[in-house]
């Protein structure tokens, strides 16, 4: 197959369909757009990127003859020639050394750690137990790698015929429970496993014996894909690997393989990976132990390479189907691989080049050669099409591949087209890109203005802002409507610019509405109502000035203003209702949407793939998003629009392989099964055998297609996927018309259709009858009776499976009912008007005024409406049924008859247009979409199924696994997927990746762009851009800097406490054995006491007593171990939390910690209690009958409530669910996170009867599950419902300072001034107060209607989020800095430990409402504007808030340093980089917002990690780091490059995070002010305390304490003298315990000064219980006796005592 053949059509199918939207009438713009397009503007000549040769290295014989390896490898890797730098890492492996392999895909890193693991156990043959771990991110890989070595065991016994003597297992949580005990019971060599389970491994009893043989056993730890390990989540895989290191009783060698890290030569990428091992190992690595890549050429080197005999080989031709052999000999082949596939360095080392365009190898070579360009386009083409048929012979018969190649194509989304306004063409600009001017000289700007088209007549539509003040129009895009709130009313209004003269005139306006019109003896005027709805002449010139009347001056041209919003279309004479969107006038380019796009794409491709030969499971396609809700979206989107495909296609063909020619309703069901033609097992529930039964399934689909068929019927203009009709090949049509509209007779008794004549009759009728359809006021006893929908839809339900089925929440609808009366409220029938008012009755009265001349009032209407209606209905077209109207009087309704409809052939390049729903007095013919009517002639029976599922994060593990093999296989054809499968199933088979945004940096784009072509064979990568994002609109424009960036190396940290405290917690858990945890929270609690829920007494029992004092030492010796590396650091770096007994003191908290982190599953499970014992109550009532709606809900509740429990409390036993104990209690950080987010908040999303807990990070969730916020998951659609409250609705007052961004609750709440600034809380200037704040709990989302292709973006209801922070333990405990210049106060910086971070969502932005309405007992959301009706609950009005903690720096940018708004933006992403850059942490671990005052506002960086990174303190540790950083910062902005002149680059501040802030930040704005902070002092202050000044809070403690005890004032003085920090309350008793302590710090270090009193040995026992007391509540009892050296007390606490003065 020709790669470039596929890519080719694909572009041009792509093509097709943008073309098919296009409707330009004006010949200049339609010509240059269709230029642009053909160029390739919006999808220009893709990358192409070579996949270089490795440098060969020794055979694994040799290796085995030369003593490095066992002779018996030799056997499992037979024939097998070993790239150098294969060899040099099995050789540091068998010397026993550690190393790092970091080399590109398809190096063969996994073979130099099998090899070394197979060489080690041969050679050594230990005994049985666990030798060698292998450690992979993500399980897909784990059984890639497992059917690998199954491979070489096969190899091995095929060559021997010996059993293979290594065992191997994998364990992953995701196995059996058969496999899982038969691998506990026999443990193998080898265990490939993934870190999370790995923690489990170490810290479950279940695992053990598994646990005693890695310690006993364990010889090597490898860690697969290295570089993914980073930020937070590879510090806890990092002190993993030191705490099994510091339990095994040999030496274990660490290896590591890696995608190539960093950029720069290769000495400086080893050197800079040999930091990154050795911080993750634990071990020291040298450059010497990292091993790169080497390469080579491939076809020889560059000195055989002679022009004569490339300029000879390309004159005699290509042979596309040359021989392998053949094409190792090839020049040209060199010469392409030397001068394009490869590069050099300084140093002579080959590196790979980065990837180019088609034109620019042409152009290399055509200098080359001094060949002509299109010899060297065909030369080209054809050498890679044979270096491609050689691949894919190559990888069929086990030789290695010549030169791999991929495509990367990015594709732009259509925008507007942008345009000057010159008088003639041939001085206009046009182009695609945006703008707002382009210079017509160095004097003077011209301005660029967005054109959008009419959607009837496709003239054009410029848009803009009309100032009046000075005349000129000012260029606006196509959806900014607006103007600000300055500019209204002050000359500003937005609209349209006409620029053709001739679309209305004068005479026009006696075809306006009568409404809008007054007729007198002068002529026709426009009401005032309607004036600035009507065109207004205008003159203009080229730079935009505009004039009401000619100007004198030459180069101006006449036009129409018209103003927003449209509700007339001058150019196609169309009228529109004032609810029209916009859009549904006019449009810009192009009207697809990422999702569209994407789905476009995707059938595109899986097309072509079919029709170019691609075996059945290579039909496929791995799409890629970075946001859950969009892969779930879009896997929905697909697959609604190749069901609505499928459909129309098997009714296109049904009707036009009618030997009548057309179908009546009867047979339409029938025939639509017929050619559908697809098998039971893909649409009934329970495939049959029996005929009965058969039948029995058949007729369900056919009664289900006929519904789908009807529901086409009413669809008006969908624009992503107009209907049969309107791609001109169906024509709905009604039995006898014509022979009914012949015969006048039969029209007499109606005024108008007896005037009415042959085919204006007909037409009138068709118009009529249509309007009927259109609106789904249509009647079939068998199929729209009330009766009948819902006996067919319980039948249609239990007999069909999705996709052939409606959902339970997607109900069959039901018909309409036209009318011309009102009808009383309590009317049970669905209906619509046909009054006088109505779309309808203006067609009716305009009929009657053009060809009566005479005007129907309402009387006269309604007569000649019966009239009509009368008629039709005696026609047997429509049928009646008499009701009463409003007054109570007799009236009639109306259906269409569909036995009367006629589905009709066509094959038309025009589609008939709608004059009731779009009223037009000029005719004009719309085009029909000519991809759509290509694409409905397509024979899906010639097609295999098209499906796609979605695989994200959220997805269960069950289902993953599922869609995985069905990928694989092929049975799925598009999989939309998050990051997950970025390191997935390595699928030889995958020829084609597609990328739904571009990912947020090459690391990502390298990993997923690697998931295609890894056999060798040549691949297609697509890439769409979204014009609505910044970040896609720039990499669209430097595509090359995509695809070949470098993966970045990782950051790691390893000294912040919390991290350090979840490991002790999981070493802690593993001595104690604690069995109750393996299963299920409530095994931990008693339930005997529902409202507690205390720990179960034997399990408190358990971990109180569990462990004896010895055991406890054992673990803080281990632990220490775990340390050792880097303890030095701990002990004597900026952090000072760690201290020689911060093991010690941590071990005597577990069990506190661990009874506090329940807390939130104990409310979770009271409130599910709850709900099933009320909703039980409200069914054993008997007060509701069975089939009541209150009945109906309360057994809903209850299956609901129950399944909630079953979660709960892990019923169904999967290790993996969000209540499985280890999960639960690493999400809650009492345990090692890894990637689960601290203290997440869920969702419930019940689909029918089930659902599944989802989570999100807390202010992430405030948003997604925010009231009625649709969520999309599995395929589904959810809204948000309810917020799962504890026992009643609890709300909390708060307010913030406006200037500071401060938030007061509480006991704040009293405060009058704000405590950051001191400025007064007083007025609503400074303030904003919030009376009833809910904090953010767990949710419940019910399923709705299923995705369709309708929705293009996530649909999201927007909320009003604000950030605010406090400091709850108060000003004194924060750190603050003055940043001053010359005397000069810049800048305030204040480091405030644990701080607390709020958003409050505050309301939808749709509404004016400040808050959400909630019931007060059921917790469900309202909507806006709700009041309760009497006997049901009240609701009250609420804002949702939610908090976490972090380490926050806050930067109040004080006016001196003579910053606007941009500029502070700026400044805070400039800090932040420099940040990350010199603390070396990832940029998801440091956030940042401006916060506070609007005009003036805070910067707020804080520490978004999972757990305290321990990097913002160092900001006011040192004089010295502020600078530092700023430092950084102005080497970041690259000032001294003279050549760089951008406001910002990708290279420096922006990023994909940032995109909102792309077009404010300019590196220039912050350079002098940057300058002056890089030269400033800083002033670090001694912390804010409540007591005063240091002497005066000394001379407060001195009066405090106890008198007669001289030691407490020997304590103070020894504290005082020595300026360290004094205690925060003297002699203040415990609230939970009958203990005073002498002195404490924040109530948690409790001081206790031991005179000799305490010697008593009842003393000391008394002191003892005390003390244990406090350590059983987490909190530290320090003691100062009085014999003790107090230095050295001191020294071991430097976390509490810190030097102040």
């Amino acid at each position: 197959m020709n790669i470039f053949d596929v890519h080719e059509q694909i572009i041009n199918d792509y093509s097709s369909y943008i073309e098919s939207f296009v409707n330009i009438k004006n010949d200049f713009i339609r010509k240059k757009v269709e230029n642009e397009i053909s160029s390739g503007k919006l999808w220009p000549q893709p990358l192409i990127q070579f996949n270089p040769f490795f440098k060969p290295g020794k055979s694994v014989k040799i290796l085995a003859e030369e003593g490095i390896l066992d002779p018996a490898v030799d056997n499992i890797f037979k024939g097998y020639n070993l790239y150098e730098h294969q060899v040099k890492a099995i050789s540091l492996g068998n010397e026993g050394k550690d190393f790092i392999v970091t080399s590109g895909t398809g190096s063969g890193k996994s073979l130099t750690y099998l090899g070394t693991i197979f060489n080690y156990l041969l050679k050594n043959k230990p005994k049985s137990g666990v030798k060698a771990i292998i450690i992979y991110p993500m399980n897909a890989l784990i059984n890639s790698q497992n059917d690998e070595i199954t491979r070489y065991k096969k190899n091995y016994e095929k060559i021997t015929g010996k059993d293979f003597p290594i065992t191997f297992g994998q364990y992953t949580g995701q196995e059996d429970e058969n496999k899982r005990k038969a691998l506990l019971e026999d443990l193998p060599d080898i265990l490939l496993t993934n870190y999370m389970m790995l923690e489990l491994i170490m810290t479950r009893v279940q695992e053990e014996d598994m646990r005693n043989s890695i310690f006993k056993h364990l010889k090597y730890i490898v860690y697969d894909e290295l570089h993914t390990y980073r930020g937070r989540q590879g510090a806890d895989v990092a002190l993993l690997t030191r705490r099994i290191k510091s339990m095994t009783q040999g030496n274990v060698s660490c290896i590591g393989t890696s995608a190539t890290m960093v950029s720069g030569t290769p000495l400086e990428q080893r050197q800079k990976v040999a930091e990154v091992g050795t911080t993750f190992f634990g071990n020291k690595f040298t450059e010497k132990e990292v091993i790169t890549e080497t390469l080579v050429s491939s076809l020889g080197g560059e000195s055989t390479i002679k022009k004569e005999q490339v300029v000879q080989e390309i004159t005699n031709g290509i042979n596309i189907r040359g021989a392998y052999d053949v094409l190792l000999k090839s020049t040209f082949a060199k010469w392409l691989e030397e001068n394009i596939a490869l590069n050099s360095t300084n140093e002579g080392e080959l590196i790979r080049n980065k990837p180019q365009t088609f034109n620019a190898i042409i152009n290399t070579l055509a200098t080359y050669t001094n060949l002509s360009e299109i010899v060297c386009n065909k030369a080209i083409l054809d050498l890679l099409e044979w270096i491609s048929n050689v691949n894919d012979w190559a990888s069929k018969n086990d030789k290695k591949t010549i030169l791999p190649f991929k495509l990367h194509q990015f594709i732009s989304q259509t925008g507007s087209v942008y345009m000057t306004l010159d008088k003639n063409d041939n001085d206009k600009i046009l182009t695609l890109e945006a703008g707002v001017y382009v210079n017509k000289s160095a004097e003077q700007k011209k301005p660029i203005f967005p054109v959008v088209f009419s959607r009837e007549s496709g003239h054009e539509f410029i848009c803009v802002t009309r100032n009046e003040e000075i005349n000129q129009f000012e260029p606006r895009e196509f959806y900014d409507w607006t103007v600000s709130e300055d500019e209204e009313g002050d000359g500003f209004s937005t609209g349209y610019l006409i620029p053709n003269k001739d679309v209305w005139s004068e005479d026009d306006l006696g075809n306006l509405p009568e409404s809008w019109i007054r007729r007198g003896a002068n002529g026709i005027k426009v009401v005032k109502k309607y004036r600035d709805r009507v065109p207004k002449q205008i003159f203009y010139n080229e730079y935009g000035q505009f004039s009401d009347t000619a100007p004198s001056s030459s180069g101006w041209k006449q036009g129409w203003y018209m103003s927003y919003k449209l509700l007339f279309d001058p150019t196609s004479g169309t009228f529109y209702d004032a609810k029209t969107s916009e859009g549904t006038k006019l449009t810009k380019l192009g009207s697809e949407g990422r999702s569209t796009s994407t789905t476009i794409l995707s059938f595109n491709i899986l097309r072509q793939l079919a029709q170019s030969g691609y075996d059945i499971a290579k039909q496929k396609l791995l799409s890629f998003t970075d946001n859950r809700q969009d892969a779930a979206l879009q896997a929905g989107h697909f697959n609604d629009f190749i069901q609505t495909l499928h459909l129309r296609t098997a009714i296109n063909s049904a009707v036009h392989n009618s030997e009548k020619g057309f179908l009546e309703f009867e047979e339409i069901g029938n025939a639509v099964f017929k050619e559908l033609n697809i098998n039971q097992e893909s649409y009934a529930a329970s495939p049959a055998t029996f005929p009965g039964a058969i039948r029995e399934n058949e007729d369900a689909l056919k009664d289900y297609l006929v519904y789908k068929t009807l529901h086409d019927l009413k669809r008006s203009w969908r624009v992503i996927l107009p209907n049969l009709e309107q791609c001109g090949l169906l024509d709905i049509g009604y039995k006898y018309l014509k022979e009914s509209c012949n015969d006048d007779s039969l029209w007499s008794t109606d005024l108008l259709l007896t005037q009415l004549k042959g085919e204006d009759r007909k037409s009138f009728i068709i118009e009529t009858l249509d309007f009927f359809r259109k609106s789904f006021a249509i009647r079939s006893a068998e199929y729209l009776a009330d009766n009948k929908i819902e006996t067919k839809s319980k039948r249609l339900f239990q007999k069909l499976k999705s996709p052939w089925k409606f959902e339970e929440e997607e109900k069959i609808p039901y018909p309409n009912y036209l009318r011309y009366d009102t009808m009383p409220k309590y009317a049970k029938i669905y209906s619509a008007s046909i009054g006088y008012s109505s779309g309808y009755g203006r067609y009716l009265r305009n009929h009657y005024k053009e060809h009566l001349g005479e005007f129907l009032n309402k009387d006269t209407y309604y007569e000649a409406i019966q009239s009509l209606l009368d008629l039709l209905d005696q026609a047997g077209w429509l049928y009646s049924e008499t009701v009463k109207n409003l007054n109570g009087d007799e009236t009639k309704i109306y259906q269409l008859n569909l036995d009367m409809v006629l589905w009709q052939k066509q094959d038309s390049d025009t589609i008939k247009s709608d004059p009731i729903k779009t009223r037009s007095y000029k005719p004009h013919l719309k085009p029909a979409n000519t991809f759509f009517k290509n694409i409905y002639k397509i024979d899906f029976k010639d097609m295999k199924e098209l499906k796609a599922g979605d695989h994200t994060g959220q997805i269960g593990n069950d289902k993953r696994q599922e869609r995985e093999k069905e990928f694989k296989s092929g049975e799925l054809s598009a999989l939309y997927c998050s990051p997950t499968m970025e390191l997935g199933i390595d699928i030889s088979s995958l020829d084609v990746v597609h990328m739904r945004n571009v990912p947020p940096n090459p690391a990502n784009y390298a990993q997923r762009s690697g998931r295609a072509g890894r056999s060798g064979q040549a691949a297609l990568i697509f890439t769409y851009c979204s014009n609505y994002s910044p970040h896609d609109k720039n990499y669209f424009k430097n595509s090359i800097d995509m695809v070949s960036g470098s993966v970045a190396a990782p950051k790691l940290e390893l000294t912040n406490e919390e991290l350090h405290k979840t490991h002790l917690n999981a070493m802690y858990l593993s001595y104690l054995g604690l069995s109750d945890i393996n299963r299920s929270i409530a095994d931990l609690v008693n339930e005997d006491d529902p409202i507690n829920l205390p720990l179960d007494e034997v399990v408190e029992r358990k971990i109180k007593t569990g462990l004896s004092e010895a055991k406890k030492n054992e673990i803080q010796l281990r632990f220490n171990g775990v340390v050792t590396d880097y303890k030095d650091k701990l002990l004597n770096g900026p952090s000072v939390w760690f201290t020689e007994d911060w093991i010690k003191r941590n071990i005597s908290s577990f069990y506190t910690d661990f009874n506090n982190s329940i807390n939130r599953w104990r409310t979770l499970y009271k409130s599910a209690k709850i709900q099933r014992e009320e909703a039980s109550n409200v069914i054993n009532s008997g007060l509701h009958k069975a089939n009541s709606p209150e009945y109906k809900e309360a057994e809903r509740n209850q299956r609901q409530a129950t399944f909630q429990i079953d979660l709960l409390r892990n019923d169904n036993r999967k290790s993996l669910s969000e209540f499985y104990p280890f999960r639960y209690f690493a999400s809650e950080g009492f345990l090692p996170g890894y990637n689960f987010t601290r203290l997440p908040i869920r969702t419930y999303l019940q689909a029918n009867d089930v659902g599944e807990y989802v989570s999100r990070p807390r202010f992430i969730a405030i948003r997604e599950f925010g009231p009625k916020n649709i969520i999309y998951h599995n395929g589904k659609k959810f809204s948000i419902e309810q917020l799962i409250m504890r026992e009643k609705l609890s709300t909390v007052a708060a307010k913030a300072s406006l200037k500071s961004g401060y938030f007061l609750t509480g006991n704040d709440l009293k405060l009058d001034t704000c405590p950051l600034t001191g400025v007064p809380l007083s007025s609503d200037k400074t303030k904003k107060d919030f009376v009833n704040l809910v904090e953010m709990a767990e949710t419940r989302g019910v399923q709705k209607d299923r995705i369709s292709c309708d929705e293009e973006e996530r649909a999201s209801q927007g909320f009003n989020l604000d950030v605010y922070f406090s400091i709850p333990a108060g000003i004194e405990t924060t750190t603050q800095a003055k940043i001053l210049s010359s005397g000069e106060h810049l800048l305030n910086i204040r480091f405030m430990p644990s701080a607390s971070l709020y958003t409050v969502n505050s309301g939808w932005r749709k509404t004016k409402e400040d808050s959400f309405r909630i019931g007060i007992n059921s917790g469900f959301w309202k909507s806006s504007g709700y009041e309760p009706k009497e006997g049901s609950e009240d609701v009250k009005k609420v804002q949702l808030y939610t908090s976490d903690t972090a380490d926050a720096l806050y930067i109040q940018p004080v006016k001196a340093l003579g910053l606007e708004y941009d500029g502070i933006v700026t400044l805070m992403y400039a800090l932040k980089r420099a940040i990350e850059i010199e603390f070396q942490v990832e940029s998801r671990e440091i956030s940042v917002v401006h916060i506070g005052d609007e005009d003036n506002p805070n910067i707020l960086i804080y520490e978004s990690a999972e757990g305290s990174l321990g990097v913002l303190s160092q900001m006011v540790a040192s004089t010295k780091v502020f600078n530092k950083v700023v430092e950084t910062a102005i080497t970041l902005c690259k000032y001294d490059n003279g050549d760089y002149t951008a406001p910002a680059s990708y290279d420096d501040l922006l990023s994909y995070y940032n995109q909102g802030h792309h077009l404010l930040i300019d590196r220039f704005l912050i350079k002098d002010k940057l300058d002056v902070l890089k030269q400033s002092e800083v002033e670090i202050l001694s912390k804010a305390s409540a007591h005063g000044s240091y002497e005066e809070h000394y001379e407060t403690l001195l009066k405090q304490l106890d008198k007669t005890s001289s030691t407490e004032v020997k304590f103070l003085k020894f504290l005082y003298e020595r300026g360290l920090k004094l205690p925060d309350g003297a002699q203040e008793r415990h609230e939970d315990l009958y203990v005073m302590p002498d002195f404490h710090y924040e109530k948690k270090y409790w001081i206790f000064c031991d005179g000799t009193p305490h010697d008593k040995p009842e003393v000391k026992e008394r002191d003892k219980k005390q003390r244990q007391g406090l350590m059983n509540k987490g909190q530290f009892p320090i003691v100062f006796y009085y014999k003790d050296n107090w230095d050295e007390v001191v020294s071991r606490w430097p976390n509490v005592f810190k030097k102040v003065k």
